[in-house]
């Protein structure tokens, strides 16, 4: 019989606790006129987990019913281009660039034994999965702040085994009409 991988071994004794939106960060140029087509635009996005993780112990005040939780960050920043910036190069998205930019931390909390929770093979093994847990709310935030900044809606793409790092699409999008 084998022993399990440090990843493995996580996946059996953790349960996931919560996602929750820990920071969120948004502009959009002053002289934005909502009302004005945008036809076409550039946009890019970088997402990656924090190094930093967090474990914390929780339960009752005499200690009887304490459990660990370990908190992973996952951050994406998404920025759109001003349609007058035709090629959605990595040089293109600056800030003098930018039409509007999102930036959001979600916090990923999982419920495990204190051994594992303070394990760094363990820890860096299943850092991965709090990528996956967080990708759903992060795709939706995202696409909720563009609509109250009045510029296109942006959907990240799902999320992909191979994908899990640091992702950056850079994409001109054609939109049928102004959103």
């Amino acid at each position: 019989m084998s022993e399990l991988t440090p990843g493995a071994r996580a996946v059996e004794a953790f349960e996931i606790e919560d996602v929750f939106l820990i920071a969120s960060e948004c502009r959009v140029v002053r002289d934005l006129n909502p009302q004005a087509p945008l036809l076409e635009f550039g946009w890019g996005f970088n997402s990656n987990i924090e190094p930093e993780v967090i474990v914390q112990e929780r339960g009752d005040s005499e200690g009887a019913n304490s459990f660990f939780v370990l908190r992973y960050y996952v951050t994406v920043e998404v920025r759109i281009l001003k349609p007058e910036i035709r090629e959605a190069k990595q040089e293109a998205f600056t800030d003098d660039n930018s039409l509007a930019y999102v930036r959001l931390v979600v916090a990923t909390d999982y419920r495990g034994p204190n051994d594992l929770v303070r394990d760094p093979e363990v820890v860096g093994a299943f850092s991965r999965n709090a990528y996956f847990h967080a990708w759903p709310y992060l795709r939706e935030e995202v696409h909720a702040m563009c609509s109250r900044l009045r510029v296109p809606r942006i959907t990240l793409p799902m999320m992909k085994p191979n994908q899990v790092g640091t992702p950056k699409l850079l994409s001109v999008q054609e939109s049928g009409k102004a959103d």
